[in-house]
C-alpha cells in the first residue's frame, strides 16, 4: 500500500534514514528530529502491511515518554566507533538476532519491515532488510550450516527492499541449502512475499498468514486547514507533482491505480511462482488463519510450535 496523507509537508529527502545515530539526542527536541524522519518514510513510501498495525506505528511515534528513554538509551550505548546503537526495543527486549543451533540458522522477521530503518526503527520494534540479507547471505555461505529457519511475526512493511529478500530466499532455497519459514503470529502482507518464498512454510492452528496485495489511500484534510484558516497552494513541474497535497484529479487517480495493480501483479505472480496451489482468488487481500491458511496452499502444515516445525522440517533434509 502506499499511505498519504494530504496536506501534510515532509521533507524533500524523504529515503534518507541514518544507519545510526551519530549525534547523542540530548533533548526530547532531537528525538523528535528523529520521528519526523520515520514519518516522512510513513507518509511517502510504498507500504505493504497489514491495515491493524498502522495506528500502533503512529501512536508510538507520538509516545514522548518513549522518545525520552530512546534518548538515555542511545547516550549509554557507544560503540567502539563513537555511533550511539540500540541494542534493546522500546519495551527492554534484546533486538532479535539469528542464532545457529544442530546445523541450522534461525532468522528474525519480527515487527513490521522496511530497508535502512535505523536505531529509531529498530527502537520500535522494525526489521531492517538490510540486517535480514546480510544474515541470509551468511548463513547461505557458512558451511556448517545445512538448512536456514526464518521466524516470521510480521505485518509486514514497506515494500522497498522486500522483492529483492524473497528473490535472495528463493535463488538460496533453490540452488544453496533449504529454507522453511515459520509462524506462530502473523505472516502478512510483504512478510509473507519473504516467508512464501521459502522451500517450507508452516505456522500453528491460530497464526494469522497472507494478506497478499496493495492499496493506497490519500486522506483528505483540505476541511480541517480550511477551519484553521490555512489554504494551501502547491506549485508543481509536472502534473503528478505533490499528488494529493490538494486532492487528486481523476488522471492523477488513475496513475494511482495503476501504481497498485503493478505492485500488487508482482507480488501475485512471485507468491504463484513458489505456493503453486494458493489460486487468485485468494490473493485478494484476505488473511487466514491456520487450518484453512494451509487448506488454500499458503501453509505446508500446521504445527504445535517451533520445535514440531524443526521437526517437521528435518524429516524432508533425510
Amino acid at each position: 500500500m502506499i499511505l498519504k496523507i494530504k496536506g501534510i509537508q515532509t521533507p524533500t529527502i524523504t529515503n534518507l534514514m541514518p544507519e545510526v545515530i551519530t549525534q547523542k539526542p540530548t533533548s526530547i527536541k532531537e528525538v523528535h528530529k528523529l520521528h519526523g524522519s520515520l514519518c516522512s518514510r510513513l507518509f511517502n513510501e510504498p507500504l505493504s502491511i497489514s491495515s491493524e498495525a498502522i495506528p500502533q506505528l503512529l501512536m508510538s511515534l507520538a509516545d514522548d515518554k518513549v522518545g525520552e528513554s530512546m534518548a538515555a538509551h542511545c547516550r549509554s550505548q557507544e560503540s567502539p566507533k563513537g555511533e550511539y546503537v540500540v541494542t534493546s526495543d522500546r519495551w527492554g527486549n534484546s533486538l532479535p538476532q539469528p542464532t545457529k543451533s544442530d546445523g541450522f540458522a534461525f532468522i528474525p522477521i519480527m515487527g513490521p519491515i522496511a530497508k535502512s530503518v535505523g536505531n529509531l526503527g529498530k527502537w520500535y520494534g522494525m526489521s531492517d532488510m538490510n540486517d535480514v540479507r546480510e544474515w541470509l547471505n551468511a548463513s547461505a555461505q557458512d558451511p556448517e550450516v545445512k538448512a536456514i529457519i526464518l521466524i516470521v511475526d510480521s505485518p509486514g512493511g514497506f515494500t522497498t527492499g522486500v522483492q529483492e529478500v524473497a528473490s535472495l530466499v528463493a535463488k538460496i532455497a533453490t540452488n544453496i541449502k533449504p529454507v522453511m519459514a515459520f509462524t506462530e503470529g502473523t505472516m502478512a502482507s510483504a512478510a509473507y512475499w519473504i516467508g512464501g518464498a521459502s522451500t517450507f512454510v508452516y505456522g500453528t492452528p491460530s497464526c494469522s498468514v497472507g494478506s497478499i496485495g496493495s492499496y493506497i489511500t490519500i486522506a483528505d484534510a483540505s476541511k480541517f486547514y480550511e477551519r484553521m484558516g490555512v489554504k494551501i497552494h502547491v506549485f508543481r513541474s509536472g502534473e503528478y507533482k505533490g499528488l494529493g497535497v490538494d486532492g487528486v484529479t481523476s488522471k492523477q487517480a488513475d496513475y494511482l491505480n495503476e501504481r497498485v495493480q503493478q505492485n500488487a501483479a508482482q507480488f501475485k505472480s512471485f507468491i504463484g511462482s513458489r505456493r503453486t496451489l494458493i489460486k487468485d482468488q485468494d490473493m485478494q487481500g484476505q488473511s487466514y488463519f491456520g487450518s484453512e491458511a494451509a487448506a488454500k496452499g499458503f501453509l505446508g502444515a500446521v504445527v504445535d510450535d517451533l520445535e514440531d516445525a524443526v521437526a517437521l522440517f528435518k524429516g524432508h533434509l533425510t
